[in-house]
């Protein structure tokens, strides 16, 4: 009976009855073909290089956890071919991307990184924003010190005038004819003035006092009870929290 072949891939199966030494060669082939078609397989849906999810602690055969390790180049030769330096590493060791504690994305610059768990708000992010002031009642009492103000001194001149008047002369002769030359003296009985009583005006000079300013201080004090001078301080300046939601899961990579 003749050979027959798989209907796939046209792989040989050895007639039944044949000898030992001749069936144990072909199925070997046979292997071979299959173990060559399985990893061509595996290369078409995930080449080395390429990366997936995994779900465990422990990544599955040909893949390692894409936890930034340095690998030597020789012993991953294949998976060096792909990455070369790219992730860091030189010489005869190369580096793995590094997922541990990031996200992916979408590469701008291939291997860049960037970003932080954790974000302190520098002024410059602050949003604009104003603090109001509510004004506490309050009253504002004043002080001075006893104080005089002192006179340098000063005087007061007077000025008076009198009414135009005269004085008459009353009395009476009591012998005698005349005062002439040679004549008999005459004798003259006693007389006395009129008294005259005219208006007497005095006027007094107004002199300025000139009394020097006093000028002490004036304190203000403080309000009652005191007013806000200030807004008070807030916040404790610490970082918020820069990750959404996450699950903590494997990235892996096919390295053969």
């Amino acid at each position: 009976m003749a050979d027959t072949l798989t209907p796939n891939y046209g792989w040989v199966k050895p007639e039944v009855g044949a000898s030992a030494a001749t069936w144990g060669a072909k199925q070997n082939t046979v292997f071979d073909q299959i173990d060559a078609q399985v990893f061509a397989n595996q290369q078409a849906g995930a080449p080395v290089g390429s990366g997936a999810l995994w779900f465990t602690a422990t990544p599955p055969a040909n893949w390692l956890i894409a936890n930034g390790a340095s690998l030597d180049t020789t012993t991953y030769a294949t998976l060096f071919a792909v990455y070369g330096y790219t992730f860091g590493g030189s010489g005869a060791n190369f580096n793995l991307p590094n997922f541990v504690n990031r996200f992916p994305m979408g590469a701008g610059t291939l291997a860049g990184t960037g970003g932080e768990a954790t974000h302190l708000l520098t002024a410059a992010e602050t949003p604009v924003h104003a603090h109001p002031i509510t004004q506490v009642a309050h009253a504002h009492t004043a002080s001075q010190p006893a104080h005089v103000h002192p006179d340098p001194g000063h005087a007061h001149g007077a000025s008076g005038s009198q009414d135009a008047h005269n004085h008459t002369v009353s009395g009476v002769v009591t012998s005698g004819t005349g005062l002439t030359p040679g004549g008999v003296a005459d004798s003259l009985g006693t007389a006395t003035t009129s008294t005259a009583q005219p208006n007497v005006y005095v006027s007094v000079a107004a002199a300025a006092a000139n009394l020097q300013a006093a000028q002490p201080a004036i304190t203000v004090n403080p309000t009652t009870p005191t007013g806000p001078t200030a807004t008070g301080n807030a916040g404790s300046g610490a970082a918020h929290n820069n990750l959404p939601p996450y699950l903590q899961i494997n990235f892996i990579i096919r390295y053969q």
